[in-house]
């Protein structure tokens, strides 16, 4: 038994290794050491950062989405909750979507035990969880069938007791807070 999300798959011959890589459905998985990644994202890097944010985003609303079958438009809960699923159970921590709001296109997600922001190197000054705010953002993105942007507020790598991450459009977001603007890209929606 790996996880009871796995397992499904495994029952139903949907997680599968061949030619040396792992597939959920047709997604391409990796188990992997999440040291590398929590390195780079507590570099600090506005840039580094930003380009982690926008990929994963890009990724999620162009390849994951797609290849998981989320169906937002007919079962929109039920898709939130595979996603999270699938998160949680591939090792990103403990996920919560605890609150989803989709007439404003807000959402508040908490994590608990995230690998990147449970073990940082050095003495972070910021947030670290660039990709799960990409996640987040991608999801979300295509959930609301509008451009949402996502900010991490908490964060356990500076001491918070779990991570907490804020979705709505880019342009609510308040211009006179650092720590928000400093995690959006430059150009919003």
């Amino acid at each position: 038994m790996l996880n009871p999300f796995y397992d499904k798959f495994i029952f139903t011959s949907n997680f599968k290794y061949r030619g040396s890589n792992f597939f959920l459905l047709d997604l391409p998985v990796a188990i992997s050491p999440t040291a590398p990644l929590a390195r780079i994202s507590a570099m600090d890097n506005k840039a580094i950062n930003e380009a982690l944010y926008l990929s994963t985003k890009d990724a999620t609303m162009e390849d994951v989405i797609p290849l998981l079958k989320l169906d937002f438009k007919s079962r929109f809960n039920n898709s939130l909750k595979l996603f999270e699923n699938f998160l949680s159970s591939s090792g990103w921590g403990e996920i919560s979507m605890v609150d989803v709001y989709p007439r404003k296109a807000h959402a508040i997600i908490t994590v608990k035990n995230s690998p990147i922001a449970s073990k940082p190197k050095g003495n972070p000054k910021n947030p670290v969880d660039h990709i799960l705010r990409g996640y987040f953002a991608g999801v979300f993105s295509k959930a609301f069938g509008r451009d949402v942007g996502c900010v991490e507020l908490k964060c356990a790598a500076l001491g918070d007791s779990c991570c907490e991450f804020i979705v709505k459009p880019a342009p609510e977001f308040s211009r006179d807070k650092p720590r928000s603007m400093r995690q959006l890209p430059k150009k919003t929606p």
